[in-house]
């Protein structure tokens, strides 16, 4: 494709096949039976008024759905874990319960936003990053003095600009700033290509308020949701082991998370996940390992926390009650290892997490820092949307059948 530049032309990403000749990508496998499907789904029979196209290679649609489909499931049970704390005559029942209930609360705070940027549904101030309907590839800036002008913007862009903030929602640890610029390249910590039209900065920017970019709210409550469930989890935990005092404190472990979260943050966005600036540049040797010892961080912290729930539980070690003796369970009861299989299912479905982010960043080890691949952000969407389902909506579904035994 042609775009002029500073009055010259520059051709970017320009495949030239001879006349008669197959085109080996158009002819692959993958390519057709992606093409297959999408031809065969409602959405490609959109008019084109009506239709976002393939932004961030799914239909905008579906990927609003796989947001959608997680916020519902969460919403549902976290008001069921809500319900049964209220009505429950059980104290440690309901307690637990609306610990679950918290989680989810949290979560479909965070979902609603991720939600409306995947539908590209933003409030006008904001509508420069979303993706346009039909062929349109231009939209009018303000300028400061009240003109308007046309610019061509990239798509690309705009997946990359919303892959960030839906990150800051995941992460949660830090606030981020979006604004509008098309002079220069992206600020500190980010260096994507020159001519684009985001600068993601932590700094504050001195532009009109018509122009200032999308800021999620920073709030204490974001780093609610690990903590949370690392209370209740123990918690479950302590009754199947009989009230054994893990190696780590609940409490040291639920105020560790926070720590946890914030090492994830500072490689996943101060730091890039360690990506060379520009094309064709080698990665910074200092910034690549910065990045690898804060996600090293994230895990040192975690293996010890996972471990401290766990360990009681796979050794088989109940607290006798008469003599205040550790000793081997025996035979567990009925409720007991229903808490201890619980245990083990949610909080080994943590393990998902750093697996997606590793997978991710494989899956484009040779991408610069303002590029992020449209298929692997769906597949982001997929796993973390079913792990928050699993652990956080498996956890409330749990504790609030575990009221009728208790």
């Amino acid at each position: 494709m042609a775009t002029p530049t500073g009055g010259r032309f520059s051709f970017k990403h320009l495949r030239v096949v001879p006349v008669g000749a197959d085109d080996p990508e158009a002819d692959s496998l993958l390519a057709k039976v992606g093409g297959f499907v999408h031809n065969k789904m409602a959405y490609s029979r959109f008019h084109d008024e009506f239709d976002f196209g393939r932004a961030g290679g799914c239909p905008v649609v579906v990927r609003a759905s796989i947001v959608c489909l997680a916020f519902m499931k969460l919403a549902a049970t976290g008001m069921l874990a809500a319900l049964v704390a209220l009505s429950t005559s059980s104290s440690e029942a309901a307690f637990s319960c609306a610990l679950a209930a918290a989680v989810n609360l949290v979560a479909c705070f965070h979902y609603a936003w991720i939600w409306r940027i995947r539908a590209q549904h933003v409030p006008p101030a904001y509508a420069a990053w979303a993706h346009r309907k039909g062929a349109a590839q231009a939209t009018t800036d303000v300028t400061e003095a009240g003109k308007t002008k046309d610019r061509e913007v990239n798509e690309d862009d705009r997946d990359f600009a919303q892959e960030v903030m839906v990150d800051s929602f995941r992460c949660a640890a830090q606030s981020y700033k979006l604004t509008p610029k098309t002079h220069a390249d992206f600020a500190f910590p980010f260096r994507p290509r020159r001519n684009t039209d985001w600068t993601v900065s932590y700094a504050r920017t001195r532009v009109p308020p018509h122009q200032q970019g999308f800021t999620p709210p920073s709030s204490p409550c974001f780093q609610a949701t690990l903590p949370l469930m690392t209370l209740d989890l123990f918690d479950l935990a302590s009754h199947a082991t009989r009230g054994v005092v893990p190696i780590m404190s609940k409490y040291l472990c639920a105020s560790l998370m926070p720590v946890m979260i914030g090492c994830g943050a500072l490689y996943r966005f101060w730091l890039n996940e360690g990506r060379p600036s520009e094309k064709g540049r080698r990665h910074c040797g200092c910034g690549l390992l910065l990045a690898f010892l804060s996600f090293l961080a994230a895990l040192a912290i975690f293996v010890p926390v996972l471990y401290a729930l766990n360990d009681p539980l796979y050794t088989n070690t109940c607290l006798n009650a008469a003599t205040s003796v550790e000793e081997s369970c025996g035979t567990l009861t009925d409720s007991e290892q229903r808490d201890k299989t619980a245990v083990y299912a949610l909080s080994f479905a943590w393990l998902g997490y750093p697996l997606v982010s590793i997978a991710a960043r494989l899956a484009q080890y040779n991408a610069v820092g303002a590029e992020f691949s449209p298929n692997v952000s769906v597949f982001k969407d997929v796993a973390y949307a079913c792990l928050d389902v699993t652990s956080k909506g498996g956890l409330a579904i749990y504790v609030a059948y575990r009221s009728s035994w208790l």
